[in-house]
This record gives C-alpha cells, sequence and structure tokens, in this order.
C-alpha cells in the first residue's frame, strides 16, 4: 500500500456538480473514492478550513506514513480555496 496524499481540485459549481456541495462536508464524515476499475477506499475528513488561493501547503506529501486525500475548491467569490482533509483510518 502507498502512503502520500492524492490532491484532487474541482469546480465549485452553483448547481452542485463538480465540487460544488464540498462546502456541506463536516469532520468525522466518510468520503469514499472509487477507482475507474472499480475498487473504493473510504477515508474520514478530519480537517476543512479556507486558504489563500496561493496557499498550496495543504497538497504537501509528507503525511507520517498515513494514507489521505485532499480536496480543494474555491469558495464563494473565489478568493481563497476550501481545503477538506481526509485520510484512511488506521
Amino acid at each position: 500500500m502507498k502512503y502520500g496524499n492524492l490532491v484532487i481540485v474541482g469546480h465549485n459549481y452553483k448547481n452542485g456538480q463538480f465540487f460544488g456541495n464540498l462546502k456541506k462536508i463536516e469532520k468525522e464524515d466518510d468520503v469514499f473514492l472509487i477507482s475507474s476499475k472499480g475498487s473504493a477506499k473510504m477515508y474520514k475528513v478530519y480537517d476543512k478550513y479556507l486558504v489563500d488561493e496561493k496557499d498550496m501547503r495543504c497538497t504537501d506529501q509528507e503525511t507520517n506514513g498515513k494514507i489521505e486525500l485532499t480536496l480543494i475548491t474555491c469558495d464563494k467569490d473565489s478568493t481563497k480555496r476550501l481545503v477538506v482533509k481526509c485520510r484512511v483510518e488506521d
């Protein structure tokens, strides 16, 4: 099993497509990522926050041996980025 931080960035559409509903996710929610081959991995949300649009620290690959997923989209006025951090629980 490989460790690191998979980062997915998506548009925040008002109609709810792509990451349009990402703002509704909360800590402790489950996130399922399904591969093109049908295998699924469950992640648990452990943090959610806003950053400046040029702040890329959330994409760091140093995860202390954890498997992480980072979801990023713009906030309502596109001046900040919403970051949702998830990890596979041990």
